[in-house]
């Protein structure tokens, strides 16, 4: 079978989750709430609203996961002393804490896969990546 652009992008991705998982695991978070850990901790002070569109999350998605992180202690909901509908999210000392700790995997697991690359051939990569990612969107708008 000839490897295809695809298959290697799929590999590489089961490779980041399944080394993401062992990372995340040990800090008492999935996977799946990755990425509202991560995004409310580069937005402080975020309304759940805007975590569903810069995520791409239904409001249901959004205040299940929500939730969880509440109710493990990564989380804090608070309304606003001026709108009681508005609602703000923020990380808690142990959210803030794995969102440190998260935004080295990205990093990490890079170093790890591309670690043969020569800084040339990483910057080359990364380009080339980018321009199938914005074809991809380009495609699709």
């Amino acid at each position: 079978m000839k490897r295809t652009i695809s298959f290697y992008i799929k590999a590489l991705h089961r490779d980041f989750d399944q080394f993401c998982d062992r990372r995340l695991q040990q800090m008492g978070l999935t996977k799946g709430l990755l990425y509202f850990i991560l995004y409310m901790g580069n937005h402080p002070g975020c309304s759940p609203g805007e975590l569903a569109e810069a995520l791409e999350f239904d409001g249901g998605h959004v205040t299940r996961s929500m939730e969880k992180l509440i109710s493990s202690g990564f989380a804090v909901k608070e309304k606003s002393s001026e709108d009681k509908r508005a609602v703000f999210l923020s990380l808690t000392d142990r959210g803030r804490e794995v969102f440190e700790t998260s935004r080295r995997l990205f990093g990490d697991w890079d170093g790890l896969a591309a670690g043969s690359l020569t800084e040339q051939e990483k910057e080359e990569l990364i380009k080339l990546l980018g321009k199938i990612a914005e074809e991809r969107r380009r495609i699709k708008a």
